[in-house]
């Protein structure tokens, strides 16, 4: 936006240097030009700054990229239910998962799931899911 706002304000300034008497109030529209642009900028960051202290969740493709990331996990059979927030740069994910109920481990079978679901966030682009398992 740095570069739009800049181009604008070149643009007027030349045309009110080339001929002052035709282009006499191009300045001006210049200066309404970068003001939009920079009150833009100011609502955009404001929001997704709001959004965040809210705890928001993540948008939907990035909740179905998460589902199916657990869902490929040797031992999963299915997605229960998927909750997730930005805390700092990462998420935290919180994931209801069904496994097969003739586990009687609980603790074992969490280990090698919590791993799979954290080394495939890592392949969503370096997001990492945070994992916590129930005591059995």
């Amino acid at each position: 936006m740095d570069t739009v706002s800049a181009t604008a304000a070149l643009i007027a300034v030349g045309l009110t240097l080339s001929d002052p008497l035709h282009f006499f109030n191009a300045d001006r529209y210049g200066g309404f030009v970068v003001g939009l642009i920079v009150v833009s900028v100011g609502v955009r960051v404001a929001r997704e700054t709001a959004l965040q202290l809210m705890d928001t969740m993540p948008n939907e493709g990035l909740m179905n990229q998460i589902r199916m990331v657990a869902s490929t996990v040797p031992g999963v059979r299915g997605v229960e239910k998927c909750f997730a927030r930005k805390t700092g740069l990462r998420y935290h994910v919180d994931l209801h998962l069904e496994v097969d109920p003739e586990i009687t481990d609980g603790n074992r079978t969490r280990s090698p799931i919590t791993c799979g679901i954290r080394f495939g966030a890592t392949r969503l682009g370096g997001r990492r899911a945070g994992a916590r398992g129930a005591a059995p």
